[in-house]
């Protein structure tokens, strides 16, 4: 089963032209992007998020062909959720913060308190619930910012170098907590600069140079699954 897929695309930022010819994203699989700076890693995690819509190429969502009208564009955007390098917070509480999703997918404030306190126990941040946001560290922020894209329980997890700012600690919680989440079902797309990072979490390797995806995903075979 194929969960998105772009087909002859020019996907297009500025003056930046990413080329992809194809790539096809599967439920349960962790894909890492990696390449140099300006390679096109951050670009094509803004097309997969629907941030940039498509003028050329074809691009399959859920196996409907997008056309880019405002329908599917708010249905893609409901099941794909994309944590940024540097994510923001508005001011209040972490928990605040993490409520709003929710709130407007209509769950009730006991179920919500509760979800929130459990994900923050599993990255670290137990107790973390009445902190004012904007007071955490950036590797706290980044952990927070995952919490906050798990609990809308996306499709589609798109996460922009989300290991930059983590001490080892932050590491040693986050990757396992990555692999767990593919276990689950959903389709994980990081970006990384850690050459190490695909081999460690056994991920499907995306490699993009000089705006061209130069090679289908490949598996790494020191660690996938059979």
């Amino acid at each position: 089963m194929v969960l998105f897929s772009i087909k002859n695309a020019h996907l297009r930022q500025g003056n930046f032209n990413l080329r992809v010819d194809q790539l096809e994203l599967q439920p349960g699989r962790l894909y890492a992007l990696v390449g140099p700076n300006g390679a096109g890693k951050s670009t094509l995690l803004q097309y997969l998020a629907a941030l940039e819509m498509p003028t050329d190429g074809i691009f399959c969502f859920n196996g409907e062909v997008l056309s880019g009208s405002v329908r599917q564009q708010r249905e893609w955007r409901r099941h794909v959720t994309l944590v940024h390098q540097s994510p923001y917070f508005f001011r209040g509480t972490v928990r605040e913060n993490l409520e709003l999703g929710l709130k407007t997918r209509g769950v009730g404030r006991t179920a919500r308190r509760q979800r929130i306190s459990d994900l923050l126990q599993q990255l670290g941040l137990e107790g973390y619930d009445e902190r004012e946001a904007r007071t955490l560290s950036r590797g706290e922020l980044q952990r927070a910012a995952l919490a906050r894209a798990l609990l809308l329980e996306p499709k589609l997890l798109l996460l922009d170098e989300p290991t930059a700012n983590l001490d080892a600690d932050g590491l040693e919680i986050l990757e396992p907590l990555l692999q767990q989440v593919t276990e689950a079902g959903t389709c994980v797309v990081f970006s990384s600069h850690d050459p190490m990072q695909p081999k460690r979490l056994g991920a499907y390797v995306v490699v993009l140079r000089e705006g061209a995806l130069l090679a289908p995903v490949v598996a790494d075979k020191e660690r996938r699954k059979t």
